[in-house]
């Protein structure tokens, strides 16, 4: 059996549909289109969570303490990591500032002579 912290569920809510579209109309498809490609987003969020048990893998604090949670990629898109389960953890954002920033100084500094 497993117990489940309430105070560690997000709550998901979703925008009103606007009740004067209609997604049979080529002029509204966009509409629909970003609804559901936030909801998509909104579950990759959720799975990321539930992998890393709602716990920052930097600090061991839970990320629902209030603070903002970022998606960082372990290997960064611009040398070509993927957007995947894999390549993403979640982080509060101080930690995620923390990492970006170890890693941008690292690559700054000129070597020693």
């Amino acid at each position: 059996m497993k117990i489940i912290n309430l105070g560690e569920v997000s709550i998901m809510t979703y925008p009103p549909l606007k009740l004067d579209r209609n997604p049979y109309i080529k002029e509204n498809i966009e509409y629909f289109n970003k609804r559901r490609e936030k909801r998509i987003d909104a579950k990759f969020k959720m799975a990321i969570l539930e992998k890393y048990k709602n716990l920052c893998p930097i600090c061991g604090e839970t990320l629902h303490n209030g603070e903002p949670i970022e998606l960082h990629h372990i290997v960064p898109r611009k040398i070509g990591g993927k957007y995947s389960m894999t390549n993403i953890q979640p982080l509060h954002r101080i930690c995620h500032q923390q990492i970006t920033f170890k890693r941008g100084s690292s690559k700054n500094q000129e070597p020693t002579r």
